[in-house]
């Protein structure tokens, strides 16, 4: 076959350079005159040619082509470079032995800019050879008007936007073993069939032998896109006889022919391979909250095509779950995980959280005496009176976190119902004072003030209103209580009126239930209702500032959630913010109004007061009744009481 003229590329000029360290060659010849003889014994260079019982090494690949006779055999001893293009005239074998060829630098002077040009009538045998083109490599493998090429394990990589990685030019070539092609996102396809410009006459054929395969890349991250470019184009397919030949052996689909009447050969996708079921490494854990566990999935068979696994939890107050499987526990409860597959099969996982069991180390539970109440202290419309307790110093000088101590106090009943009855006021006050030792030292717990049913029932029947404040004994008040007597609605219900001020994070369940916002926690020691609504006056100096708004919040142990009480209230100039409620649980008082739906929050489940009005100051007189410790065993605190009493003025 007489050789036409090569057709003539578009020269693109690249700027990048890739820097690779030069590569060994080996030639063999029949005289031995090219290169290094292989009677002189020498250290192996980077390429070498061999023919018959003749070899010689070479240090680049065109002197090793000058040099290589026909049939002769080229292989490369490792990875070489090359800035020009290999130029195969001959008929030879060129054997990759595993290496590559990569081309660097700038290529587009040529007037075929490929990595590998091959142009023969000879036989030409590429082997175990990855063939790397640059970044103006258009073809980094160019097959010419060459009518007998075998390619055998070779691959060949584009990286040039607009081209492809294989020319097949009238040429005749036939793949064995595999065919790796791969091209960047922007190339034409992954090998162009066609007879160029000069050599129409000559129908390029492309055959796969039995057992060849062909894959294909063509995006940047090395994988298939269905809808991105051809894994090979025939362009005049109609001017062609078997331009493809084998390609279904190969991997490649029937060809489709686009508007500019080429054939595109795109590869097979393979029948997707269902999954018939998937499992989970555990169907039952227990956790306690904040704890965790980490769930494996496993998809069979295991070649199913699509072995995507989604993870889900049916209860998230209880227990969440991440993408990749990880369980935590929040709230004591039942949640079920389950691992789903696209197509629908599942498998489960029961979690049960418990509550984290809380060693409570012997306490010393004291009961006060019940303090005699003072003499009266009238002021305007208000009545005021105080009475000391005895608590025993040595209890709680002895308090420690292995022996807490507790404290009771019974208010003194019957002495408050007459002084009720016999006030001629309308309000009364009572002021409980609590030794700095109990109110300061961790180890010492107020665990109850009892106000018992029948002083509500006088407060109701005098319609009076009565408030009690409980204080330090530096006469600063932590919190009161006020109750109008017209709205009392029970009068057999006895109130604890203890009440505990403390941080969220000392709550692990209300911390998680506000999502990582901050909280004040108001824990009554009361349960469940109250004779009536309550306006409670708390210190929350510590947390807030003067003008500051408080938003508060019932906590829901049962759904582990708040639930809005109103609209948010302002802290006074003293530090104390009032709130209003109808019953008794764990409150919180945040800085930052949460994003909790107020209707639904506040009106569903137990009536907790969400009915209540914002807080207003109210003319009420003080009752002081002066709770201190006084010596049981030995040495007391002694709270004492002043009583005056003035004349209602006119």
């Amino acid at each position: 076959m007489k050789k036409k003229a090569l057709a003539t590329f578009l020269s693109v000029c690249m700027l990048a350079t890739v820097a690779v360290p030069t590569a060994i060659v080996s030639a063999t010849t029949d005289s031995g005159d090219a290169g290094t003889s292989s009677n002189q014994p020498t250290e192996q260079k980077s390429i070498t040619v061999t023919k018959d019982e003749s070899s010689a090494q070479f240090d680049s690949l065109e002197d090793a082509l000058a040099a290589a006779e026909e049939g002769s055999t080229i292989t490369l001893n490792e990875n070489i470079t090359v800035t020009q293009r290999a130029y195969i005239t001959k008929g030879i074998t060129l054997n990759g032995n595993g290496h590559s060829i990569a081309g660097v630098g700038d290529f587009s002077s040529s007037s075929n800019p490929a990595v590998v040009l091959i142009d023969t009538d000879n036989a030409v045998v590429l082997s175990d050879l990855s063939i790397i083109g640059g970044t103006s490599n258009k073809f980094p493998l160019n097959i010419y008007t060459s009518p007998n090429v075998t390619l055998n394990n070779v691959s060949v990589t584009n990286v040039f936007t607009n081209g492809g990685a294989m020319l097949v030019n009238a040429s005749s070539v036939t793949v064995t073993g595999n065919l790796s092609v791969s091209t960047a996102a922007g190339s034409w396809y992954g090998i162009n069939v066609d007879s160029g410009v000069g050599v129409e006459s000559t129908d390029p054929i492309l055959t796969f032998a039995a057992g060849s395969k062909m894959t294909y890349a063509n995006t940047d991250d090395g994988s298939y896109n269905a809808e991105g470019p051809a894994a090979i184009c025939v362009d005049k397919p109609t001017q062609y006889t078997n331009a493809i030949a084998g390609y279904e052996e190969a991997g490649l689909a029937e060809p489709t022919r686009n508007e500019k009447q080429q054939d595109l050969y795109y590869l097979a996708q393979a029948a997707d391979v269902e999954v018939s079921e998937v499992t989970l490494d555990q169907t039952a854990v227990t956790l306690k909250s904040g704890e965790t566990v980490q769930l494996h999935a496993t998809v069979n068979p295991e070649n199913a095509t699509n072995k995507t696994v989604t993870f889900s939890a049916d209860n998230q107050q209880v227990a969440t779950v991440s993408e990749d499987g990880l369980v935590t526990a929040h709230a004591p409860g039942q949640a079920t995980i389950t691992a789903q597959t696209a197509n629908g099969k599942t498998a489960t996982c029961v979690i049960t959280v418990e509550n984290e069991e809380v060693v409570t180390p012997p306490s010393s539970d004291i009961v006060a005496p019940t303090p005699e109440l003072s003499d009266e202290t009238v002021v305007g419309d208000t009545t005021s009176v105080s009475a000391p307790v005895e608590v025993s110093q040595d209890a709680l000088n002895n308090a420690t976190a292995e022996n807490p101590v507790t404290i009771s106090v019974h208010l003194p009943t019957t002495a408050l119902v007459q002084t009720i009855a016999n006030s001629t006021t309308s309000n009364i006050s009572l002021d409980v004072t609590i030794p700095d030792e109990a109110i300061h030292n961790a180890n010492v717990k107020m665990a109850q003030i009892k106000l018992e049913k029948a002083v509500f029932e006088q407060v109701k029947a005098s319609g009076k209103t009565f408030t009690i404040h409980v204080a330090g004994s530096d006469g600063k008040n932590l919190y009161s209580w006020t109750f109008d007597g017209n709205e009392i609605t029970d009068t057999t219900i006895d109130v604890n009126l203890a009440l505990a001020v403390s941080s969220s994070e000392d709550n692990q369940a209300i911390k998680e239930a506000l999502g990582g916002n901050q909280g004040t926690v108001l824990s009554f020691a009361h349960e469940g209702n109250l004779p009536a609504k309550a306006t409670v006056k708390v210190d929350v100096s510590a947390s807030f500032q003067p003008g500051e708004t408080a938003y508060f919040y019932y906590y829901n142990p049962e759904l582990n959630v708040m639930q809005a009480m109103g609209d948010g209230y302002v802290v006074d100039e003293n530090g104390y913010v009032e709130v209003s409620i109808t019953h008794c649980s764990d409150y919180v008082l945040t800085k930052t109004q949460l994003n909790i739906d107020h209707d639904n929050g506040t009106n569903s489940g137990t009536n907790i007061g969400n009915d209540m009005d914002s807080p207003q100051t109210g003319d009420n007189t003080n009752l002081m009744i002066s709770i201190a410790a006084v010596t049981a065993a030995s040495a007391a605190i002694t709270g004492f009481v002043v009583i005056k009493k003035r004349k209602t003025q006119d």
